[in-house]
């Protein structure tokens, strides 16, 4: 029992140690984001690389999974924000295909020191609609743990689902109406035909 609370006890020391080094900005600190987490094929985005509190020349070496081209198109930018170092990685990423993608951790070289991002995960469809976030990529995102993750997931309402091919609306408008409109349409699609 007091072994147990002993462990606790430090687990919380070394947790609000590494929270406020963190804050007060004593080591480098690297973030990976991209412009969108939904993308069609083909469509460009942009991954951005934030390395926060480094002094030394950044180099960042993305892997790219099958499916996905990385490609380098800004060269590393520094600014100076509240007086600490803050460098800036820009890459393009291109998705080829369908499906679900995850950007693995991303190396970020500091000279004698490396750091790691969080992976990203990237959503590829042709209607290019967001899917409800999993635990997994919630928790990636938003920088909880993921038991809080699996918990906000759960006590959150789904949509519901929507019925295909979804019914279409009944028309409400006078018989009259409807028909004086689809004349003025079938007159305007013979008046517009571009013949042979």
């Amino acid at each position: 029992m007091v072994f147990k609370k002993l462990f606790l006890f430090c687990a919380l020391i070394g947790s609000l140690s590494g929270t406020l080094a963190a804050s007060q900005g004593r080591g480098a600190v690297a973030t990976a984001t991209i412009s969108h987490r939904v993308s069609k094929p083909g469509q460009q985005l942009e991954l951005l690389i934030t390395v926060r509190n480094a002094q030394s020349p950044v180099y960042a070496l993305p892997e790219c999974p099958v499916g996905l081209e990385i490609k380098r198109f800004w060269k590393p930018q520094h600014l100076t924000e509240s007086g600490k170092d803050v460098w800036l990685l820009r890459f393009r990423l291109i998705a080829k295909a369908l499906g679900d993608y995850e950007i693995p951790p991303i190396r970020v070289s500091l000279g004698m020191e490396t750091i790691f991002t969080k992976p990203i995960i990237l959503h590829v469809s042709n209607d290019a609609k967001p899917p409800f976030p999993d635990a997994r990529e919630l928790a990636l995102t938003t920088d909880i743990p993921l038991g809080l993750a699996q918990e906000a997931v759960k006590t959150c309402p789904t949509p519901a689902p929507k019925p295909s091919p979804s019914p279409s609306p009944k028309d409400g408008r006078p018989l009259p109406s409807r028909l004086i409109s689809s004349i003025g349409h079938g007159l305007s699609w013979f008046w517009n035909y571009p013949g042979k």
